[in-house]
């Protein structure tokens, strides 16, 4: 038996490259196939992710993202509507102010129908402001119960 270890030691020592070529060869397979590469994660930076994983990651935030812009744009065509409905309001006073700098008869009905809009504009305002508030307090509401 001691005969096999000398021999054994003898071959090691001539054929150290060729030895730790295999070896070094057997650690990158078994890196390769076996260790899967991870990156830190978009959403966690805590979390290592794979590349399936953060595809799927990608995806969700795009979503998520695309969500918010759609409704960013409809919030900001409403905010549009809003202000054409105030200018066509401006427009509409400074024509009759003209009106009656000219000389020109008032239109008892037309400006009934401006004071009318105007009054209107405001109740939407203040229904709008006190719908956010009471909202607010739902959700204040609602996250001291859950």
């Amino acid at each position: 038996m001691k005969n096999f270890w000398d021999k054994l030691g003898v071959t090691v020592r001539h054929n150290i490259p060729f030895i730790a070529g295999i070896l070094v060869c057997v650690m990158l397979v078994v890196s390769a196939y076996g260790c899967v590469s991870t990156v830190k994660s978009i959403s966690n930076p805590e979390v290592l992710v794979n590349r399936a994983e953060l595809s799927l990651e990608v995806d969700a935030l795009s979503a998520e993202l695309e969500l918010q812009l759609e409704q960013l744009l409809v919030k900001a065509q409403a905010k549009n509507k809003e202000l054409n409905k105030q200018d066509a309001m401006k427009a509409s006073l400074f024509q009759i102010g003209i009106s009656i700098a000219e000389g020109g008869t008032i239109n008892p009905i037309g400006m009934a129908m401006t004071l009318s809009s105007i009054l209107g504009i405001g109740a939407i305002a203040n229904f709008r402001e006190k719908n956010k508030v009471i909202d607010g307090n739902k959700m204040m509401s609602n996250s001291a119960n859950g």
